[in-house]
C-alpha cells in the first residue's frame, strides 16, 4: 500500500486533507473521487501529483499528470 493524500484548495490555497491508502494510482483516484467535495483538488503521492480535480461547479473532466 502506497499512502496518498487529497488536497482540497479554495481561493488558491490549500485548507484540508485526506489521507487515502491505496495500492496504486488507478486505486487512489477511485478513492480520491468519493472524498473529493466541492472545491479543486489534488491527489498526490509524496513530491508527485497524480491528479487534478476541478471545482464541481465548474465543467470540465479530471486532468493527469504524470510527475512534476
Amino acid at each position: 500500500m502506497a499512502v496518498y493524500k487529497l488536497y482540497h484548495r479554495t481561493n488558491g490555497s490549500f485548507f484540508h486533507f485526506d489521507e487515502i491508502d491505496a495500492a496504486d494510482d488507478s486505486e487512489a483516484r477511485r478513492l480520491a473521487q468519493a472524498l473529493r467535495g466541492e472545491p479543486e483538488c489534488e491527489l498526490w503521492q509524496g513530491r508527485r501529483r497524480v491528479a487534478v480535480y476541478p471545482a464541481l461547479s465548474g465543467a470540465g473532466e479530471e486532468r493527469r499528470t504524470s510527475s512534476l
